[in-house]
Order: C-alpha cells, then structure tokens, then sequence
C-alpha cells in the first residue's frame, strides 16, 4: 500500500492505492475509486481542480518512495486519456 497526505483547507487530504482502489480522505469524508481523479470529486463533490489535486498527491508519492524501487501507480483519468508524463 501507498499513502500520501497534502495540506488542503486547513486540514489533511489523505490518498492511498490498494489493490487497484485508491481511497481519498479527508477529516471523517471518505470515497474510493480506481481512478484517483474520481474518488476526489467525489469526496469533494466538485470536479474543478481535482486534477491539481490528484497531480500533487501524486507528485507526493512518488517523493516519498524510495527511488531505488518502481513506483506502481496506476494513474488515470475518467476521461479515458492516458496520463500526462509531466505529473
């Protein structure tokens, strides 16, 4: 399992991957999707800049994964587009 954590609102926006489901959660809210774009819009019940979001919490894991190992993140959007590589 992977988690990551960013400052959001004054408060802890939590993300991990488990088993191909990322859970998203922030204070006592909590949502799960496969795709983290999803379960972030959905936890915050808005679309607009969820991806910012999920580029951070991202940007997050990998940074705190040991590079010596590959990162097995699977990243994608519900638009069915692959991922960009600059995230």
């Amino acid at each position: 399992m992977q988690r990551a954590a960013i400052d959001y609102h004054g408060g802890e926006l939590e993300a991990w991957t488990q088993e191909n489901l990322w859970t998203v959660r922030l204070g006592e809210l909590e949502a799960s999707s496969r795709y983290l774009d999803v379960a972030l819009a959905e936890l915050l019940d808005a679309a607009e800049g969820v991806h910012q979001l999920a580029a951070r919490l991202l940007a997050e894991l990998v940074t705190a994964h040991d590079a010596t190992e590959p990162a097995e993140l699977q990243v994608a959007t519900h638009t069915g587009f692959p991922p960009s590589p600059h995230v």
